[in-house]
């Protein structure tokens, strides 16, 4: 069957990277496409070439079951958030957070991003679920931090907000 591509470094020597967009080329060497498609966006990714990653990641969204493994939607906002295409972003994290509810870090990361669009209904909605998350596992903090965000929804202290 295939070979799990994270068993090898993905670096320039292991991979043809000309025929990397070619079916049978992946087959032949014995990996899955979306392994190879994931491992290239991780490759582009950490060159900041953020465009040549979300090509990637979405070529393996072509096989749902591995993508979501590996979580694309999650790498495509963090390229896009890094592109400062923040909208795009949020669609992708959104999706992300469709599927993976309890991600504290993606909640916290969304609650910033909303923010700097001016969107604090959601910051602040986001805000407090990655607060509420966290506090199954971390303690005072977190509950003090729980705290301050329910009195920044109140009704009376909505306005400041904004």
């Amino acid at each position: 069957m295939y070979r799990a591509l994270h068993l090898i470094k993905l670096n320039p020597e292991n991979i043809d990277w000309k025929k990397a967009d070619n079916l049978r080329y992946i087959k032949a060497r014995g990996f899955h496409p979306a392994n190879i498609y994931v491992q290239l966006g991780y490759y582009y990714q950490r060159l900041k070439n953020y465009e040549t990653a979300v090509r990637w990641y979405l070529k393996a969204q072509q096989y749902p079951k591995l993508s979501a493994y590996y979580t694309t939607d999650l790498k495509i906002a963090e390229c896009l958030d890094d592109l400062n295409e923040k909208c795009k972003a949020l669609s992708y994290y959104h999706r992300h957070l469709s599927q993976n509810p309890a991600d504290e870090e993606v909640h916290h990361t969304v609650a910033k991003l909303c923010y700097e669009i001016k969107d604090y209904a959601q910051a602040c909605t986001h805000f407090h679920k990655a607060v509420k998350l966290m506090a199954r596992f971390k303690n005072i903090p977190a509950r003090v931090a729980l705290v301050y965000t329910d009195w920044a929804r109140s009704e009376e202290h909505t306005s400041e907000l904004q």
